[in-house]
C-alpha cells in the first residue's frame, strides 16, 4: 500500500480569481454584540414545528423521473418527491441558522443534473477538470462542466443528493468550511439539486448549484480594505452550531460566517464559558482558523473540544476582530449556543446509514487540524525559517527564488507564504518543483504535503489527516514534534488512544475508518 502511495499524482494548483459586480459605497453598520439583533433566533418549539411541518428523510434514495445518461446529452431528471425532501432538508438547516429559505428552480436544477450527470459518465468529482466522454456533445459537455465549477459537489456508495446535503453542511473535511458558508449563506436563496448515479465503479454524484459571478444579477460588493469582491450579505454574520441547536447536529468544525462589509481580519482570540460549570476557556491558536475567502466572505472556523449534549450551554466570546471601514479593533462579538434534544419528534430519519462504516457513527473522530508544521532537522541539520524571496508560477508549477539568485531545488525549506501571511515547511524537486500530496523522503519516511489551493497549498501536515483516496478519505497522524522527523507518517502506534496500522490508517478494531467525500 505503501507503494501505491508514491505512484499518487504530484502537482501545484493556483487559484484564479474573477472580478465581478458593482461597487458597495457607505460606511458598514457597528458589530452587534448581541446576535439576536442580526438573525431570527428560532426556540426549539419552533424548530420542532417547522422540521414538523417541513419533514425530511436523509435516507431517502434518489428517484428519478428521467433516468440520466452522459452518452446520449440526457441530464435526466430526480422525482419531484426527491428534490422536495432535500429542499426541505437544505432549509431546515437555514431555519436553525435564522437565515431566509431557499427555493429551488427548475434552470439551476437542470445545471445541478448535468453536472451530476457529466461526475457519473467520467467517474470524477472535480470543479471543472473533465475530460470530454464519448457521446456527449459539446453544448452538453461545456454547460455541465461550467455547472461544476458553481456547486458543490459530493460522491459516495451508498448516497444520495439528502446525504450530500448532510455532507455539506458538516463539511467537517474541509478546513474553509465553503460548502457550510454556501448553504447557508443568507443570500443564496435560489438553488438547484441534482443526483445521477450510479456510475460503473458503482458511485453515485449530486450536486447544489448556485448562481453567482459574473453576468448574474446577485448583488456583489466591493468591501473596505480587501482585495476581494464578495457576494453581498444580508446579515452581519451567521453562526454554526446556531444559537439553539438539536444535538443531533452538532458539528465537529464551528464557524462565524462573517460580513466583509463589516468586518476584518484581526488578531482573533475565542473564549468559551461552559454557562452551566463557568468552567472558561481561551481556545489555542491551533484550533483557530480565519479564512478569507475570494467570493463567500470571511469566516472563522474553530474545533473546540467540548461537550455538546442536551443541556450544553456555551457562551461564545471572540475579541480581536476589526471595523472593515476603520480597521479599529471592535467591540468583542458574543453569543451563546444552547443545545437541545430532538429525537422526541420522529419527522427526521438519522439512521447511522449516513456514513459508509456503521462503526464510524459511534466512535469519536480524532481531530484533523490542518496544522502547520514550523520547524525540521533535515539530515542532522538544524534548518532556520529561510528568509521570504519570491514565488513564481510558470509552466503550471510553483517555484521560489534562492539567496543566489537561482531557485531552490532538491530541498525543504521554511518559508514565508505571502497567500496565507503565514509560514511553513515545503518540499521542492529537482527540478525546482513545489511539491504536493504524499512525498516517500531521503530520510524514509512517508510525509504529506497540502495538494488543496486553499492558501496553503504545498505545505507540509501535522498531527491528524483526513487524507482522500479515490471517492473515500482515510485518517492518518503525522508527528507534531520537533524531533528531527516532524511530519513524518507513524505506523502501528496509538495516539491519545487512537491506533494506526501500519500504513498509518486510523483502524478500529481492525477496521479502516472511511467516510464520503463532498467537495
Amino acid at each position: 500500500m505503501m507503494g501505491n502511495k508514491l505512484k499518487m499524482a504530484l502537482s501545484s494548483i493556483f487559484v484564479m480569481g474573477v472580478l465581478v459586480g458593482s461597487f458597495l459605497l457607505g460606511r458598514p453598520t457597528l458589530i452587534y454584540a448581541d446576535i439576536s439583533s442580526n438573525v431570527q433566533r428560532h426556540s426549539k418549539e419552533e424548530i420542532q414545528a417547522y422540521l414538523s411541518a417541513h419533514p425530511y428523510n436523509i435516507d431517502m434514495e434518489d428517484a428519478y423521473d428521467i433516468a440520466p445518461d452522459g452518452t446520449r446529452d440526457v441530464a435526466g431528471k430526480l422525482s419531484e418527491s426527491t428534490v422536495q425532501n432535500a429542499l426541505n432538508e437544505v432549509n431546515y438547516y437555514r431555519y436553525i441558522a435564522g437565515v431566509k429559505e431557499a427555493k429551488v428552480l427548475p434552470e439551476y436544477t437542470d445545471l445541478a443534473q448535468k453536472a451530476s450527470t457529466l461526475m457519473m459518465a467520467t467517474d470524477t468529482l472535480s470543479h471543472g477538470n473533465y475530460n470530454q466522454p464519448n457521446g456527449m456533445s459539446e453544448t452538453f459537455f461545456q454547460e455541465a462542466k461550467a455547472a461544476t465549477a458553481k456547486s458543490n459537489i459530493a460522491v459516495g456508495a451508498p448516497h444520495s443528493i439528502a446525504k450530500a446535503v448532510k455532507l455539506w453542511v458538516d463539511d467537517d473535511n474541509v478546513n474553509s468550511l465553503g460548502h457550510r458558508r454556501w448553504a447557508l449563506h443568507p443570500n443564496m436563496t435560489e438553488i438547484g439539486l441534482g443526483s445521477a448515479g450510479k456510475s460503473t465503479k458503482g458511485a453515485v454524484y449530486s450536486a447544489m448549484y448556485f448562481n453567482y459571478g459574473e453576468g448574474t444579477t446577485l448583488p456583489w460588493m466591493a468591501t473596505p480594505n480587501s482585495k476581494y469582491l464578495t457576494l453581498q450579505m444580508d446579515n452581519n454574520f451567521v453562526i454554526w452550531p446556531a444559537q439553539n441547536m438539536p444535538v443531533n447536529l452538532a458539528p465537529k468544525v464551528w464557524s462565524v460566517q462573517l460580513n466583509r462589509n463589516v468586518f476584518r481580519h484581526g488578531n482573533v482570540t475565542i473564549t468559551m464559558k461552559n454557562v452551566s460549570t463557568g468552567q472558561t476557556q481561551i481556545l489555542p491558536t491551533s484550533m483557530v482558523t480565519y479564512d478569507e475567502a475570494s467570493s463567500y466572505g470571511d469566516a472563522i472556523v474553530f474545533r473546540p473540544n467540548v461537550s455538546m449534549k442536551e443541556g450544553d450551554t456555551y457562551e461564545v466570546s471572540i475579541k480581536g476582530l476589526l471595523d472593515a471601514n476603520t480597521l479599529m479593533e471592535s467591540e468583542k462579538l458574543v453569543y451563546t449556543v444552547h443545545f437541545f434534544d430532538m429525537t422526541s419528534t420522529a419527522t427526521q430519519n438519522t439512521s447511522n446509514t449516513q456514513l459508509k462504516k456503521s462503526t464510524m457513527n459511534h466512535i469519536k473522530y480524532p481531530t484533523s487540524t490542518h496544522a502547520l508544521a514550523t520547524t525540521k532537522v533535515i539530515s542532522g541539520l538544524n534548518m532556520k525559517p529561510e528568509k521570504s524571496f519570491v514565488w513564481q508560477f510558470t509552466n503550471g508549477r510553483w517555484t521560489h527564488d534562492a539567496e543566489n539568485g537561482q531557485i531552490l531545488k532538491d530541498t525543504w525549506s521554511y518559508l514565508y507564504n505571502s497567500f496565507s501571511g503565514t509560514k511553513g515547511w515545503f518540499r521542492f524537486g529537482k527540478d525546482g518543483t513545489m511539491l504536493t500530496g504524499w512525498i516517500f523522503d531521503q530520510d524514509e519516511n512517508w510525509y504529506y504535503l497540502n495538494p488543496v489551493s486553499d492558501n496553503n497549498l504545498g505545505v507540509m501536515l501535522i498531527g491528524w489527516q483526513w487524507i482522500r483516496s479515490g471517492n473515500i478519505e482515510k485518517c492518518y497522524y503525522f508527528n507534531p514534534v520537533s524531533d528531527g522527523t516532524k511530519g513524518r507518517l507513524l505506523t502501528n502506534t496509538n495516539i491519545d488512544g487512537y491506533s494506526v496500522n501500519e500504513n498509518g490508517e486510523w483502524v478500529v478494531d481492525g477496521i479502516v475508518q472511511i467516510r464520503e467525500v463532498a467537495e
